[in-house]
């Protein structure tokens, strides 16, 4: 329950992002909350208690004290994570959204009192992939890209800043997220198996763990209410994982569960599917089809009590049939 939490004032940075969008939905309807959002875009909302600030050019602003001065939590979702070929190579980019803001805010924090800043890090920060072994919030990082690097560095200024003072600290390194009208790599996917070709996926067996938005979003809020995630790095996803090739057929059969249809997957040598992503240089596509990536979830049951919301199934299902609106 989160009545003890009556009239406290939560502020949302990313709000009009796609995992800042459920997280507004989630936390408007708990009815319990003041609310500030922090967003590029216009979101048409209209609430008591709801406060929309536009920052057009977020990373230059630094007044952050006069937005924060009255909040209690922070969740800081905002991040840069595309891989467009005007991204990749711009280091300082990274840096400054990943980063450098992420320090303006917990600076500001400190300076307001805030209680509680909930951090959305990545997985990346492990690692691009396991071997043999699922990650743990315990393992040594080893981020091998810009964005993993500038999440890690954000996370070891949020751990530095906040053992100095009473501002808590949950830091949440998710997977590759999915859900309704999700874009990125899960999109594609989703794209491929919706057109119903033929595609050269069977031998994509590796393992990978994936979080259901609502599962990600569940977690989000739970860490305002369990203290046993306070100054903590929680690595979190769903239950199960799944290669991409299991995934495909999942996909497959719920898209078509009405007709004998279904995509079919075909062998394809597993060294040409590297061949072709080093070529075009998108060494990150190797490590996501062809390498496991397997979160270990016994902390989130025996060390914070979470209970995932929706199992994959459940979650697949409402990725395909319910709307992010």
């Amino acid at each position: 329950m989160l009545s003890h939490l009556s009239n406290k004032t939560v502020l949302i940075t990313g709000a009009s992002g796609y995992i800042g969008s459920f997280l507004v939905k989630k936390i408007l309807s708990l009815n319990v909350f003041k609310i500030k959002l922090i967003t590029r875009r216009k979101i048409n909302l209209k609430r008591k208690n709801l406060e929309i600030i536009y920052l057009e050019n977020i990373v230059q602003y630094n007044d952050w004290v006069s937005i924060i001065k009255d909040v209690n939590y922070v969740f800081h979702l905002i991040g840069v994570s595309h891989y467009s070929k005007s991204l990749r190579g711009q280091k300082d980019y990274f840096n400054n959204v990943n980063f450098l803001l992420t320090e303006k805010i917990v600076k500001a924090s400190l300076i307001s009192k805030v209680e509680k800043i909930i951090f959305l890090s990545s997985i990346k920060v492990n690692g691009e992939y396991t071997n043999g072994k699922s990650f743990l919030s315990t393992d040594k990082p080893n981020p091998k890209d810009f964005y993993g690097t500038t999440k890690l560095k954000a996370e070891n200024k949020i751990v530095d800043l906040c053992k100095k003072s009473n501002l808590k600290y949950t830091i949440i390194r998710s997977p590759l997220v999915y859900g309704p009208n999700i874009k990125g790599n899960f999109g594609l996917i989703l794209k491929a198996v919706k057109l119903g070709f033929p595609l050269p996926t069977l031998y994509l067996k590796m393992k990978r763990s994936f979080i259901s938005i609502y599962n990600l979003v569940d977690f989000l809020v739970f860490t305002l209410k369990n203290k046993n995630t306070d100054n903590e790095i929680v690595l979190v996803a769903d239950q199960e994982d799944i290669s991409i090739s299991e995934l495909i057929s999942k996909l497959s059969k719920e898209m078509y569960r009405n007709s004998n249809f279904k995509v079919i997957q075909y062998p394809f040598p597993l060294f040409l599917i590297k061949w072709f992503f080093k070529c075009i240089g998108r060494d990150d596509f190797i490590y996501k089809l062809l390498m496991p990536l397997q979160i270990n979830k016994n902390e989130l049951k025996a060390k914070y009590f979470w209970r995932e919301k929706y199992t994959l199934d459940e979650g697949l299902k409402k990725t395909l049939y319910e709307k992010n609106i």
